[in-house]
């Protein structure tokens, strides 16, 4: 008996604590912690709509990439093309990957498939090294 009320003490002391704490508390808890981003413009037109697409994208790299500390995207007019660049810093490594196309959205989200890729194949080429003990 003692036992079940203490448990129920602490429950009840952990759903006040997260209730304090801020929205975010829940993202920082698993590891999603809000992401630095930084967003340069060069000859493009930046828009608020492309900019909330950023911040979705970079959250959405959150998911695959361990702790990342900044993600870093260039946005610059290529002749009719615009030309993105996109650094990311995480715990597990420094990634990059460039992408072309006729507009900033489908040039968003080529080198975030890009930087996924490159996630990946890191990933498979570490557990395919690992050796598998009987």
């Amino acid at each position: 008996m003692l036992r079940v009320a203490r448990g129920e003490r602490r429950a009840r002391k952990k759903r006040e604590r997260r209730s304090r704490e801020s929205p975010d508390a829940d993202r920082q808890r698993w590891g999603g912690a809000q992401v630095n981003v930084t967003m340069v413009f060069r000859d493009v037109a930046s828009s608020e709509r492309l900019r909330e697409s950023v911040h979705e994208r970079s959250e959405q790299l959150g998911r695959y990439f361990q702790a990342i500390q900044h993600v870093e995207w260039d946005f610059k007019r290529d002749g009719e093309d615009v030309a993105l660049r996109c650094r990311l810093r995480s715990k597990s490594g420094f990634y990059r990957a460039q992408a072309r196309a006729s507009r900033a959205s489908r040039a968003l989200d080529e080198a975030g498939e890009k930087l996924l890729k490159q996630r990946r194949r890191f990933k498979q080429q570490r557990f395919r090294t690992r050796r598998v003990t009987r």
